[in-house]
């Protein structure tokens, strides 16, 4: 199972999801994890959304969140 959560600069903060620079993903399965960009970085509306959507094509099933 994948679980996405937003993190700070520090990599180890979990923060709300518009307001990190880190989006990662955990695979529960395997111990993997994939750290990218968050999508909402460079945008002015629909910051949130963008993140959620992006989780989702990643194929993540939990979101972890303040």
């Amino acid at each position: 199972m994948l679980i996405g959560m937003v993190l700070d600069e520090d990599k180890k903060t979990i923060v709300p999801i518009v307001e990190g620079k880190v989006v990662r993903i955990y695979n529960t399965e395997t111990g993997e994890i994939s750290d990218s960009p968050n999508p909402a970085l460079n945008l002015t509306e629909g910051k949130r959304g963008a993140t959620v959507k992006w989780m989702l094509q990643q194929g993540v099933k939990i979101l972890c969140s303040p």
